[in-house]
């Protein structure tokens, strides 16, 4: 009879399963890949995923800017360079491993402030080219 008061809780914890993703798991998952990222809202941008945890990334219709991903505090931090600009504050997010994909979690100056991202794979192409072509 014990048995059976467990029923409930498993299925309530196997529906809503997450896992928090290291940055070697998260490595692993996306390198070689491109994603689509979706707020509430819809599209915010994709990104492609290269090797050495070096990215290229592209808002919704913009040009694309080229970076890295890094640890730390547990988190995956982007730093992105904008046309020759190095970003010095950069983007933290926790990744977070779900039934339905990976969910990436914002954390600002005040911490986790509720913003989400889903991240898609997507088979589109990224058309970037090299920083400062032509120049």
């Amino acid at each position: 009879m014990k048995y059976l008061t467990l029923i409930p809780f498993l299925i309530a914890t196997s529906a809503t399963s997450e896992t928090e993703m290291s940055i070697d798991e998260f490595e692993r998952h996306a390198t070689g890949r491109t994603f689509d990222f979706y707020s509430p809202q819809g599209l915010v941008g994709t990104e492609r995923y290269l090797p050495d945890r070096q990215v290229e990334w592209a808002f919704d219709g913009q040009k694309c800017v080229f970076g890295e991903y890094f640890e730390w505090n547990g988190l995956v931090c982007f730093s992105y360079s904008y046309y020759g600009e190095v970003d010095n504050k950069p983007q933290c997010w926790r990744m977070v491993r779900t039934t339905d994909g990976v969910v990436a979690q914002f954390y600002g100056d005040q911490g986790f402030d509720g913003s989400v991202q889903y991240m898609r794979p997507t088979t589109r192409e990224m058309t970037c080219t090299g920083p400062e072509v032509g120049v």
